[in-house]
């Protein structure tokens, strides 16, 4: 449901250049951008974003992405970067998951990419299924192992 949604395939690069947005959610705002090589989402103000659920999902010529630190106000990381195959070069430390109540398939098929989640302050009770699923360069929280 985002407006930019039908010229999906004729994006292949996203840039933030304004300071000071804040949205509410970023759920499924890149959602099936196949051709999208990368994403610098840096200049968001994410201190009051609850979602990032299927943020990334399928964009699977995705190479690079930077995402501002998220607050504990964020609980939904439901697919955030799930089948993107090509993924290597991701910025996305310094946040606060301790509010995270889903992160269900967050990095599922990101085989290409090596990032290590062990030091994220995450509640043991959130619903991790397959949160790392074929994507062996991935640690999981130390909370989850």
């Amino acid at each position: 449901n985002v407006p930019w949604y039908e010229m999906r395939t004729r994006v292949k690069k996203v840039k933030v250049v304004d300071r000071g947005v804040k949205p509410r959610s970023l759920g499924n705002y890149f959602r099936r951008f196949e051709n999208l090589e990368s994403a610098d989402l840096g200049n968001f103000d994410l201190c009051e974003t609850v979602s990032l659920a299927g943020l990334f999902l399928l964009c699977s010529s995705l190479r690079s992405a930077n995402v501002p630190s998220v607050s504990s106000a964020c609980t939904n990381f439901h697919d955030a970067f799930a089948y993107c195959p090509e993924l290597k070069d991701l910025h996305f430390n310094g946040c606060d998951f301790s509010g995270g109540k889903t992160f269900f398939h967050m990095f599922a098929v990101s085989r290409s990419l090596s990032f290590d989640c062990s030091d994220w302050n995450v509640p043991v009770s959130a619903n991790h299924t397959e949160f790392n699923s074929k994507a062996p360069g991935v640690i999981l929280p130390k909370a989850w192992q």
